[in-house]
């Protein structure tokens, strides 16, 4: 229940997926992709008319499960590398049959509660979704490859609308967060609004390229030691990097701009962060090779008051509150339907403490 997926409570969440699929044509991924690793019976020779559950007499499908295991592997398209679905497709699939019961005790609660989706509603995010693609033959080419049509999809978004509506009726109070709440967050979260130490700085690389002999390698110091030599002379840094430096930054005289600790390799982070600005490192040896590196501006840690976040707080406290008392709702619903599960897809039982 604490992994409900959000796109079912979503306005036009299934105008979303369209558009994730949309997306998948540049990374090369099809909707067949998607569902290649989907049952959890052991094999592929499955009827997909066989009936895995059923909801207050409503019957669930393998193929309704299968569609909707589509849905959400198209919703980790860029987050999860392509190669893991297989391994991830029957945790996938479990959470898409749950997906849909879920769905299907809001819809019929919808219908009880008499909630219905205003038409011009479904027709401007009909409109929204369609005007995301270069032409209305894309749009619905992107239809038929996902086995919907036009008319199947505004259903769809009515739907939404209509849950949606639903669950702002029981989640109204989500919205009160009160002052003592953000107060308590900011102040158990303090490290969280804490700006971390942060520093600029110019380099000038000599690269060393990992099969340089002996002799390469005392050159290239070489190089960099008389370079330091001009600095000290009072050579201009910016100048020397943009003429000999072998680092992308020398176009910006060695500018690597703002970095935290954690960010550059640990000897060149060790050396740049004991500089005071303004000051010139002496010989930096890394794996790119050697480095000198002029500290130009340091930013300290400091702590974000709590007026410059009181808005994040306020907006990930509703967010939270609300995920609860969705999820609180549709144990409720759960709790008073009838739902059957076919033998071997039985949920696994918590444990009694």
């Amino acid at each position: 229940m604490k992994r409900i997926l959000f796109y079912i409570i979503t306005l036009c969440a299934c105008g979303a997926m369209i558009l994730c699929c949309q997306k998948g044509e540049k990374t090369g991924m099809t909707p067949e992709d998607a569902t290649r690793s989907r049952p959890l019976s052991g094999t592929e020779e499955t009827d997909p008319n066989d009936i895995i559950a059923r909801v207050n007499g409503s019957t669930i499908t393998r193929i309704n499960v299968n569609e909707e295991q589509q849905k959400l592997f198209q919703q980790l398209q860029g987050r999860v590398p392509p190669e893991q679905f297989e391994q991830i497709g029957p945790q996938v699939w479990k959470q898409a049959l749950e997906n849909i019961i879920n769905f299907k005790l809001l819809i019929e609660e919808a219908t009880k509660e008499n909630i219905t989706a205003d038409a011009q509603d479904v027709a401007a995010h009909l409109s929204q979704i369609s005007s995301r693609f270069s032409s209305p033959d894309k749009f619905h080419e992107q239809l038929a490859e996902m086995g919907l049509s036009e008319e199947k999809l505004r259903a769809q978004i009515e739907e939404s609308l209509r849950i949606n509506a639903l669950l702002e009726q029981y989640t109204a109070s989500a919205s009160v967060i009160d002052d003592p709440a953000i107060q308590e967050f900011y102040r158990d979260n303090s490290e969280s609004f804490r700006t971390p130490e942060r520093i600029k700085a110019s380099h000038i690389l000599i690269a060393v390229d990992p099969n340089d002999g002996p002799e390469a390698r005392e050159q290239k110091r070489q190089k960099i030691s008389g370079l330091s030599q001009e600095l000290k002379k009072g050579g201009d840094f910016s100048k020397l990097a943009g003429e000999h430096s072998d680092c992308p930054s020398k176009s910006r005289g060695g500018d690597l701009g703002f970095f935290e600790r954690g960010r550059m390799v640990k000897p060149f982070e060790d050396a740049a962060f004991q500089l005071k600005v303004g000051e010139v490192s002496g010989i930096v040896e890394t794996d790119f090779g050697y480095h000198l590196i002029k500290l130009t501006k340091r930013e300290e840690s400091s702590q974000q008051p709590l007026k410059e976040v009181r808005g994040k707080i306020e907006s990930l406290l509703k967010q939270q509150k609300r995920s609860q008392a969705i999820t609180d709702y549709l144990a409720k619903l759960r709790s008073g339907a009838n739902i059957i599960y076919a033998k071997e897809f039985q949920p696994a039982q918590p444990e009694e403490e």
